[in-house]
C-alpha cells in the first residue's frame, strides 16, 4: 500500500519486512524505515521515499510523544 500511494505511512512487522525486502530488493529505494524499537517484531514504521522530509520527522515525533498529536495535526 505504502509503494502504490494508497497509504504514505504504515506500521510493519520486522520479520515479514525483512522477508519481503529479501524477495523484493528492486523495491528497496523506494522505502525508508523511519525508526524502530528494540529487537520486538512489530516495530518499523515505513514511508514512501517521496514523502517531503517535513512529514517523516513529524510523524517520529507523534509516534515518539504521542502528547505531540497537535503538532502534527497542525501540518495538514
Amino acid at each position: 500500500m505504502v509503494l502504490n500511494n494508497v497509504v504514505d505511512a504504515a506500521a510493519v512487522d520486522s520479520n515479514v519486512l525483512n522477508l519481503w525486502m529479501s524477495e523484493h530488493q528492486e523495491h528497496a529505494a523506494e522505502l525508508h524505515v523511519m525508526c524502530s524499537w528494540g529487537p520486538w517484531p512489530i516495530q518499523p514504521i515505513v514511508v514512501n521515499a517521496r514523502l517531503p522530509g517535513m512529514y517523516s520527522y513529524a510523524l517520529i515525533f507523534a509516534v515518539l510523544l504521542p502528547s505531540a498529536l497537535s503538532v502534527l495535526l497542525s501540518y495538514f
